[in-house]
């Protein structure tokens, strides 16, 4: 059975580049925790060593990478890579619809390097310390400690805590301010004491 090459869109503009026999299954399989919509938008067939297509798509990206199959680019840039690596690699380059399926939710989840600013911005407001927010919303030190680094890597922290970190320091008296124009913020709910 010949391998595809599949791009599956998630919400945010993450899209997953990955092989398989049945790309259909592939997404189905994805457990349903996070609640982001994933919808297949075109394959790629390849008959043999599909994987080093695979590779070659993944290092030509590798800039856009946020973790192992998962890259944030357009849907656009993503079949241009694929389509230069099959050309390279002698196959052809016909990219076809992906099969009519139903949206999948997925746990696969991603958060901005603009989400964890703005937790720890909400965090500085609020006045709580690392150890005090950790127990506030519930989460593993393992996800405070990936936030308070210096120069945090985004891909590392789960959407899931940041979530529960958002809400603890909501009930701390911090408005989270939605991006409208000019990015997301944060400020003091109003009769909230420092």
């Amino acid at each position: 059975m010949d391998e595809q090459i599949y791009v599956a869109a998630f919400t945010r503009g993450v899209r997953k580049i990955s092989l398989s026999k049945s790309p259909e299954k592939s997404l189905r399989k994805l457990a349903p925790q996070s609640g982001q919509l994933v919808v297949g938008e075109c394959i790629f067939r390849v008959d043999q060593f599909g994987y080093k297509v695979e590779k070659a798509v993944h290092d030509r990206l590798a800039s856009k990478r946020i973790y192992d199959d998962l890259f944030e680019v357009t849907e656009q840039d993503a079949v241009e890579a694929i389509q230069f690596e099959l050309y390279c690699h002698g196959y052809s380059a016909e990219k076809q619809p992906f099969p009519p399926l139903p949206h999948v939710v997925t746990k696969m989840c991603c958060t901005t390097m603009e989400d964890v600013l703005v937790v720890k911005a909400a965090k500085a407001l609020s006045g709580l310390t690392w150890p005090e927010l950790q127990k506030l919303a519930g989460v593993d030190r393992g996800a405070v400690n990936r936030l308070q680094t210096q120069n945090p890597d985004h891909r590392s922290v789960a959407q899931a805590d940041i979530n529960k970190i958002k809400a603890a320091l909501s009930r701390a008296g911090v408005e989270f301010i939605p991006e409208n124009g000019g990015g997301a913020g944060v400020r003091l709910r109003k009769g909230t004491t420092e």
